[in-house]
């Protein structure tokens, strides 16, 4: 994922961690405030972390496909297919493998160059 995303959303996690603990010590606060606020923190820190998982590594031998609770690697030949979606938010790529069906998007780094080397080494066409 791109560094300037993974900031912006680990920093956003460490305001409503501190804006959840300015509520929580707050005599006046009720329960649902904080409740709201650790909301947010989980949100946030859930997607830092998701950022900070989430890779498609380029190998001598294939790509490495890393998702929050996986890691899968995947040789050219057990690329089945590789579907392309563009949308207003941005792109969306689908990898179907052998092993499995593997997205990726916009949001990563050099996501045109992967999807050439996908395409490439699978000898592939985009749809």
């Amino acid at each position: 994922m791109r560094l300037w995303l993974r900031l912006v959303v680990i920093a956003a996690a460490a305001s409503w961690a501190a804006v959840a603990a300015y509520v929580i010590r707050l005599a006046g606060a009720g329960a649902p405030a904080a409740l709201a606020a650790l909301a947010f923190v989980c949100f946030f820190g859930g997607f830092a972390a998701l950022y900070d998982r989430v890779a498609v590594t380029v190998t001598p031998d294939g790509f490495v496909f890393r998702t929050l609770f996986r890691r899968v690697q995947v040789r050219p030949e057990e690329i089945l297919n590789v579907r392309v979606v563009r949308a207003i938010g941005g792109t969306l790529y689908a990898v179907l493998t052998r092993r499995g069906l593997f997205r990726f998007s916009s949001l990563f780094a050099q996501h045109r160059e992967l999807l050439e080397l996908l395409v490439q080494r699978a000898r592939l066409r985009p749809c």
